[in-house]
């Protein structure tokens, strides 16, 4: 592992960002050697995680912020701030979104797998009560109330969106720049935990897409993401 430090606040947990896993399948794809598989990046735990001490309290935060907003246009919501006429994104008419042959579509949607148990593999929330999700279960329907677009459109705009990409990776330790040209990748690190819970015994269900999740509704409760008037441009690739 890259870099391990200790909580020591609720439950004294090693926690792990996993960016190793993710940087060496893009060494193996490129076929490179790829130095920064050896630099530390230090994931700024006492930041993070004092707010809502417990791995229960952090989902039961999300799930709160996320239950207030599902059910409308995730890319406009996020985007913009507001509430569209349409639910979905396959019908929205933002077309880097909704079309087939997006990014977001045919590269970014089809790389991100589920790869724990406690994660629907429908609906990407984890199974907790807080998103009004059985223990152990996945979804047995169409991916509710519109969860599964909110968790991907928000994963994509924080990579390809340089005002929160720069906010959440810098608030969490990382460099902004690590996951360039590399979205493969970043699918890749964000369905691994976040935490070493093999060896702590806390909430596999915390990966780092659930972490970044939560620092975006952490910031903006504390007015540090603000969405201009403008709305959020996703970057030219």
């Amino acid at each position: 592992m890259l870099f391990c430090v200790d909580y020591g606040i609720a439950y004294n947990q090693i926690l792990i960002l996993n960016l190793d896993y993710a940087l060496l399948e893009l060494a193996i794809e490129n076929s490179v050697a790829f130095p920064q598989l050896h630099r530390v990046y230090s994931l700024d735990a006492v930041e993070i995680f004092t707010t809502h001490l417990r791995p229960c309290d952090m989902l039961e935060f999300i799930g709160s912020e996320m239950s207030n907003i599902v059910g409308t246009c995730a890319f406009h919501r996020i985007t913009l701030n507001c509430q569209a006429s349409h639910t979905l994104i396959c019908f929205c008419p933002a077309q880097m979104i909704s079309h087939p042959n997006s990014e977001f579509q045919r590269v970014f949607t089809t790389a991100m797998h589920v790869r724990i148990n406690g994660i629907c593999s429908r609906c990407w929330c984890p199974q907790h009560f807080a998103f009004a999700h059985s223990a152990n279960l996945n979804c047995t329907k169409d991916p509710q109330n519109g969860y599964a677009d909110f968790w991907l459109i928000l994963m994509y705009l924080i990579l390809r969106n340089t005002y929160l990409r720069e906010r959440i990776f810098t608030f969490i330790g990382i460099a902004g720049d690590v996951f360039q040209g590399n979205i493969r990748s970043y699918a890749s690190w964000l369905t691994t935990p976040a935490v070493n819970y093999r060896q702590s015994g806390s909430d596999h269900r915390i990966t780092n897409m659930v972490t970044l999740a939560y620092v975006y509704f952490l910031l903006k409760s504390r007015g540090n993401i603000v969405i201009p008037s403008i709305g959020l441009k996703v970057d030219r690739m």
